[in-house]
């Protein structure tokens, strides 16, 4: 069956690939708006799990996550002018 490209772009953000679903989101011309929402919603969880909310056994998974997520291909607005 066919997939389309909104659904590819939602499952690669419910597995944490957002590198892989920004690049498949500007091929096809979708708004990032959901990949940046996603985004900000895992960066608050990790936030919160290192200030006190922790759940000591997600502390590896979260470092391993930040590590294998590390984005540098993204331009910034200043690399864009």
């Amino acid at each position: 069956p066919f997939v389309s490209p909104e659904e590819v772009v939602a499952r690669l953000i419910q597995v944490g690939l957002f590198d892989k679903a920004i690049d498949t989101a500007r091929c096809f011309g979708l708004p990032l708006d959901s990949i940046f929402d996603a985004l900000a919603s895992r960066c608050v969880h990790l936030t919160n799990s290192l200030v006190g909310f922790r759940d000591e056994t997600d502390d590896a998974s979260n470092w391993n996550w930040l590590d294998a997520n590390e984005s540098i291909d993204i331009p910034t607005p200043i690399e864009r002018s």
